[in-house]
């Protein structure tokens, strides 16, 4: 079966892995200086997540949107697998730092993840996993309340809809845990937040969030 690129299908040569040449050129880095200034904006107030990261910023017209849509919607869990290791490409160092127990994708609804077949984020988790010696749970968080697609709604309005959307399973494993929370874009940060704010109720220690990418809002 030939290979083809991740986000625009065009074949790839011999040299290129997951995505061609033309859309990793076009691909734009989150400067860690918009990703210092959206974690205060986003988390500093309920103090959940400590360090927020991200690879890509998100726009409509780029690869990543079509790589993310790939993952999400069309099986492609080598996207997934290829954005995080993107992210610990360009944050390793952070991530180095922070001293990591344990990685833990946000889980989709057992209805909403019926309906996929999967949950895109633990493929993210697995690429950023790939180079770390930092086990991947994916059992620990649990989505207990569906919410529908959130992407019309205001910040306020996400807060709302997401409260008290997840529970969390074994807490003795994440007591005193650094947990690496791993999305696939954060928009508000208003699920992020929450599932933080779980993890953090059920004992964990610190936590670092990482996405695939960030939207630039107005």
């Amino acid at each position: 079966m030939p290979r083809k690129c991740s986000a625009c299908g065009e074949l790839l040569t011999n040299a290129e892995k997951i995505i061609c040449r033309n859309c990793n050129s076009e691909l734009i880095r989150a400067e860690n200086s918009l990703l210092i200034s959206e974690t205060k904006r986003k988390f500093s107030n309920n103090g959940n997540i400590e360090l927020f990261r991200s690879a890509f910023i998100f726009k409509e017209d780029n690869p990543v949107r079509h790589l993310i849509h790939s993952l999400k919607y069309e099986n492609d869990f080598r996207a997934g697998i290829f954005l995080g290791e993107k992210i610990t490409e360009f944050h390793g160092a952070e991530i180095e730092t922070f001293r990591p127990d344990y990685i833990v994708p946000i889980p989709l609804h057992p209805l909403k993840k019926a309906e996929r077949g999967y949950n895109q984020s633990f493929y993210i988790a697995k690429g950023v996993a790939k180079n770390l010696n930092v086990p991947v749970l994916n059992n620990v968080l649990r989505r207990k309340k569906y919410t529908e697609t959130q992407t019309r709604l205001s910040y306020e309005e996400r807060k709302r809809n997401i409260t008290d959307a997840f529970a969390v399973r074994h807490k003795k494993r994440i007591t005193g845990k650094r947990i690496i929370l791993v999305d696939d874009v954060s928009t508000t940060g208003a699920t992020s937040d929450e599932a933080a704010a779980a993890l953090k109720n059920a004992g964990a220690e610190k936590i670092m969030l990482v996405t695939a990418a960030i939207p630039i809002l107005p």
